[in-house]
């Protein structure tokens, strides 16, 4: 979670997040996602923007899944950050990232284990 101007945003790699950043690797491989980031500053700020978007997405669709609403990011949205905000989102989209590709994310056997712990 990150807050910008006063919302906390989210991410989340979920299916639709996944299948929106493969479109960004070469051939369609998420396994690419480090060849994606581009060459140079500009082509690295669009990708990296358009996967910050597709992570936001993730989570803000997980959330209505759950009942909730969660603040969503649009590209002019993250493409009008300032040069700090905008590196802190992304480190922020990449720890989501990882964290999701490495499956961090607790079965709800575990979660009522601990809860009854």
């Amino acid at each position: 979670m990150m807050n910008i101007n006063g919302k906390e945003y989210g991410f989340k790699l979920t299916v639709g997040a996944s299948v929106q950043i493969a479109k960004l690797c070469p051939g369609g491989d998420l396994s690419k996602i480090g060849t994606a980031i581009g060459n140079g500053y500009g082509e690295q700020a669009e990708a990296m923007a358009a996967m910050i978007v597709a992570l936001n997405n993730g989570y803000c669709a997980s959330e209505a899944f759950e009942g909730r609403k969660a603040p969503r990011l649009t590209l002019e949205d993250v493409l009008s950050l300032s040069l700090s905000d905008f590196a802190e989102l992304s480190v922020e989209a990449i720890k989501a990232f990882q964290r999701d590709v490495n499956g961090e994310i607790e079965v709800e056997s575990e979660k009522k284990a601990a809860a009854e712990g």
